[in-house]
């Protein structure tokens, strides 16, 4: 009887600790939930909004597409044969290739098939507008993709003018960086473009093993736009400091629900799960976009006065 007691007392115990474990469990998936949805917001900002653009690494993802165009003259030298064939491939470098010690030498490439796909592109007609949006014709489909283009390409000058205003503000700024600060950033670049040639199907060690680069080597290569992106935040957060711009609750709050729009939220649900760290850090977020935007204000009064002398003085003429 006893025995029979503890036993279910056991049990009893047992069910209950799962039930906690689950909940734990459940909690932990919606907090990270939440910062990964933020994580994501940030990066988002920092990828379209940043006030020093992300140049090193897209020249790389360029010049790694260049390279592989220097060798469609090899894919043109293979005549389809049966899949799992084995043949060689006699070829010349062209003279003007990316790597001078192979140019205008003839090689022989060890080729197997493994496989034969033939791209297949959908014709373009309201069938396909209703396949891949929400629009049930192509030209309302072909209206949106156009506005869209020509949003990208205004905040694209928008952010091109930032850039110039924020780099003439460091020029005339002094400032010493710890290393540690510039490694740390150099490895989250690297990270970064990582992630981005990961969604082409190309991992590290085969964009390393392709294009003769090594990890010092990258990192060597992104340091100077590493320690101007630091830079830039420096300046900016120090300007949001001496112009005491301040981030109100109802500004976070706005943040907040646009995300929760964005990623079909309940914004209460997100602003109850999000920690004071990421709020925190939200507000530094919008302070220093605030900064930008008063960098930007008084750039353009320079330019009106400017503009407005010039006419004056060519009055006067």
């Amino acid at each position: 009887m006893v025995a029979s007691l503890i036993l279910a007392m056991a049990c009893v115990l047992i069910v209950s600790l799962t039930k906690i474990a689950v909940w734990l469990k459940i909690v932990c998936l919606v907090l990270f939930g939440v910062f990964c949805i933020y994580a994501n917001e940030k990066y988002k900002k920092e990828s379209n909004t940043s006030f020093v653009r992300d140049v090193t690494l897209s020249d790389k993802i360029d010049e790694l597409e260049a390279k592989v165009k220097d060798l469609e003259y090899l894919v043109e030298s293979i005549e389809i044969t049966e899949v799992d064939d084995e043949f060689d491939v006699n070829v010349t470098f062209p003279t003007e290739y990316h790597a001078a010690e192979l140019a205008g030498k003839p090689a022989v490439f060890k080729v197997k098939l493994h496989e034969i796909k033939v791209k297949e592109l959908p014709e373009l007609n309201d069938e396909f507008a209703q396949d891949v949006s929400e629009f049930d014709t192509l030209a309302e489909y072909k209206a949106d993709v156009r506005k869209h283009l020509e949003v990208e390409k205004e905040n694209e000058a928008k952010r091109t003018k930032e850039d110039e205003a924020i780099a003439k503000i460091i020029e005339k700024s002094e400032m010493e960086i710890p290393e540690a600060m510039i490694e740390t950033q150099c490895e989250n670049m690297v990270n970064d473009f990582a992630q981005r040639i990961a969604q082409s199907g190309l991992t590290m060690e085969q964009y390393m093993q392709f294009s003769g680069m090594t990890l010092d080597k990258l990192k060597e290569q992104v340091r100077p736009e590493a320690e101007m992106r630091i830079k830039s935040s420096l300046v900016l957060e120090q300007i949001a400091k001496d112009e005491n711009i301040e981030i109100s609750d109802e500004e976070v709050d706005a943040e907040i629900e646009r995300m929760a729009a964005q990623y079909g939220m309940e914004a209460d649900k997100l602003k109850e799960y999000m920690g004071e760290s990421e709020k925190t850090s939200m507000k530094r977020d919008l302070a220093v976009t605030k900064a930008v935007d008063l960098i930007m204000e008084n750039v353009k009064e320079k330019a009106k006065a400017k503009s407005k002398k010039e006419k004056e003085e060519a009055t006067e003429e």
